[in-house]
């Protein structure tokens, strides 16, 4: 697996998570809704998704650092020694 092929695994990997996360926010998100629901509970569920927007937003800054390490590999850092040469 090549360095490319390894980064984009871990890519596609943290937007499966991310998934992941936004439909189990969606799911609590329902639960607050609950009239059963009490109080504390709600409580508890507000937080529990706070702590998993916190989660989803990290991943998000992993996937973009990520993605600017896939560009610098495939040599289109617009950044690079190579493209200021040019200039």
């Amino acid at each position: 697996m090549s360095g490319i092929d390894y980064i984009q695994n871990s890519i596609d990997t943290n937007k499966n998570e991310i998934a992941r996360i936004d439909s189990g926010i969606n799911e609590m998100r329902c639960r607050l809704g609950d009239p059963a629901v009490n109080a504390s509970q709600k409580a508890s569920i507000e937080q529990e998704i706070s702590i998993l927007e916190c989660n989803k937003y990290s991943l998000k800054a992993t996937i973009d650092q990520l993605e600017m390490e896939k560009d610098e590999l495939q040599g289109e850092n617009p950044n690079s020694l190579l493209d200021e040469k040019e200039n």
